[in-house]
């Protein structure tokens, strides 16, 4: 007979066969954690090209290579970047017992398991 297991907690136990005396039985725990982590950062962009100013028609006045203009072209980008992650650790224990013939235990055990991927949006 299958029993229910035991919820809200920790650890479950689910058995096919239990008696006083003779058993076969599972025990698990499992662990989940789920969430996500925001990230943003302003910086100055070094990964683009400058062109030449839309503004003032490529006046070279305004080039930066002007010896005589203080004109800097300084370009900045602003990533957001969010990940979602989620993190698993579980314990699974079969054991099975016949009185006085054969007992066996083992045991398999995940401390941690992370998997996450990010989504993200940059605006320069």
């Amino acid at each position: 007979m299958l029993k229910a297991p035991r919820v809200q907690k920790y650890d479950c136990r689910n058995c096919v066969y239990d008696d006083t005396l003779n058993y076969a039985c599972i025990e698990h725990s499992i662990d989940v954690k789920v969430g996500w982590e925001i990230k943003q950062k302003w910086e100055l962009a070094s990964d683009i090209i400058p062109g030449p100013d839309p503004y003032t028609n490529g006046d070279s006045a305004y080039k930066p290579d002007n010896a005589d203009s203080d004109f800097t072209d300084v370009r900045y980008k602003y990533t957001w970047k969010i990940i979602p992650y989620s993190v698993v650790s579980f314990n699974v224990r079969p054991n099975a017992k016949l009185d006085r013939i054969f007992q066996v235990e083992t045991q398999l055990n995940v401390d941690q398991f992370k998997s996450s991927f990010y989504l993200a949006f940059v605006y320069y």
